[in-house]
């Protein structure tokens, strides 16, 4: 698979941005890692959301559940 030059370089320079961030390069933010479980809870906050949504679309309504009593 042979790729033109300038094909190569777009494909490079587009990896880089999606990994590094365009804010980053464009205005020279520094980079904050945040942690694995900083992106867990951001994932299941997403993830909550969309399936509340989607039990909507069906005409239901998800309730959160109580903590068991131990």
């Amino acid at each position: 698979m042979s790729h033109e030059p300038l094909e190569v370089i777009h494909m490079s320079a587009n990896a880089l941005t999606t990994k590094v961030g365009p804010g980053m390069l464009r205005y020279g933010t520094t980079y904050i890692d945040r942690g694995a479980q900083f992106y867990e809870v951001q994932q299941r906050t997403r993830d909550i959301r969309r399936l509340k949504q989607r039990a909507a679309k069906l005409g239901f309504q998800l309730l959160q559940a109580s903590a068991p009593a131990a």
